[in-house]
């Protein structure tokens, strides 16, 4: 028992002196903290070695300066409708958000219920691609789905509501061919009338001034 006993110590001592000698290094030449510049401590429990591979005294000064680089960073993404380079927004965890279009693309489908190229045609594009009857229907179909998601369903004029009709204020044909579709169908340029006030407003009969 004695010599188990005696051997115990020797170790322990041998451990401790080991030790020292680990720690005298590495106070000679220690780790600093990246954020605060203090020394980074070996603590009770810690072995050296792990403590030299650290870059931070605390958590709290590791998420301070990855969160500085985090802010530093911008990632740029094409967006998807218009072309145009953009800056990748963040989630609440810091992450980028992967988004694919563009804010004001995303303002504009949220406007005008359309995604893509759509949002870009043009009316002499429409009328090119679709012919002057099928386009005119097109931009006309466009106009009333705008109206529906923006207008209350009734006769501006009378307040019928059993047939609406999406109205434009300034009219299609006095739109150039290079104007979008999406800036004809403005929700400020249309205006709901039952079909006698459409037809009067037509013909001159009735007057609405811009909305």
């Amino acid at each position: 028992m004695g010599s188990k006993e005696a051997s115990s110590r020797g170790g322990k001592t041998q451990a401790k002196l080991e030790r020292d000698a680990a720690l005298k290094r590495y106070y000679a030449h220690p780790n600093e903290c990246e954020e605060c510049k203090t020394v980074i401590e070996v603590l009770d429990g810690q072995t050296v070695q792990s403590v030299r591979r650290k870059r931070f005294c605390t958590h709290r000064c590791a998420q301070v300066y990855n969160n500085r680089l985090r802010e530093l960073k911008v990632k740029k993404c094409k967006c998807k409708d218009c072309g145009k380079d953009f800056e990748q927004s963040r989630v609440a965890s810091g992450k980028f958000a992967h988004k694919r279009i563009c804010r004001p693309c995303a303002e504009l489908r949220k406007i005008h219920g359309t995604v893509g190229s759509r949002l870009r045609e043009t009316k002499g594009q429409v009328y090119a691609a679709l012919g002057y009857s099928k386009g005119r229907i097109k931009i006309r179909d466009h106009a009333a789905r705008m109206f529906l998601r923006h207008h209350k369903y009734e006769c501006a004029v009378c307040g019928y509501t059993k047939h609406v009709e999406a109205c434009h204020i300034k009219s299609v044909a006095s739109f150039s061919d290079s104007t979008l579709i999406i800036v004809i169908n403005d929700p400020k340029n249309l205006i709901g009338l039952c079909p006698t006030h459409h037809w009067e407003y037509d013909n001159d009969g009735l007057k609405i001034g811009p909305r």
